[in-house]
C-alpha cells in the first residue's frame, strides 16, 4: 500500500512594501500633471474669443478654444499613429 503524501497549498508571497522613494515619485507626478492640467485650463479658458478659421476653400468661424483642442487632439492621434507604425517596423527587421 502506497500512501499519498497531501501538499500543502502554494502560497503566494506578499507583495513587499513600495519604498518611500517610489511613494515619493508618485506624489511628484501627480503634483506636476495637476499643475500642467490646471496651466492648459487656465489657457484655454482665456482663449475664448471667436476666431475666423480659412483652409482651402473653407471658411467658417468658432471659438478659439475649439479650434486649440482639436489641433492637440489631432497631434495626440498623428503621435500615437506614428509611434505604432513605427514599433511595428522595429519588430520586423528584427526578425
Amino acid at each position: 500500500m502506497q500512501k499519498t503524501q497531501q501538499q500543502a497549498p502554494a502560497r503566494i508571497p506578499e507583495p513587499e512594501p513600495e519604498p518611500r522613494t517610489a511613494s515619493l515619485w508618485r506624489r511628484v507626478k501627480l503634483i506636476a500633471g495637476l499643475i500642467v492640467l490646471a496651466v492648459l485650463a487656465l489657457f484655454l479658458v482665456q482663449n475664448f474669443q471667436h476666431a475666423d478659421i480659412r483652409f482651402l476653400w473653407f471658411e467658417w468661424r468658432t471659438r478659439m478654444v475649439f479650434v486649440l483642442v482639436s489641433a492637440a487632439v489631432a497631434g495626440a492621434i498623428a503621435t500615437i499613429v506614428i509611434g505604432a507604425l513605427q514599433a511595428g517596423g522595429r519588430g520586423k527587421q528584427d526578425s
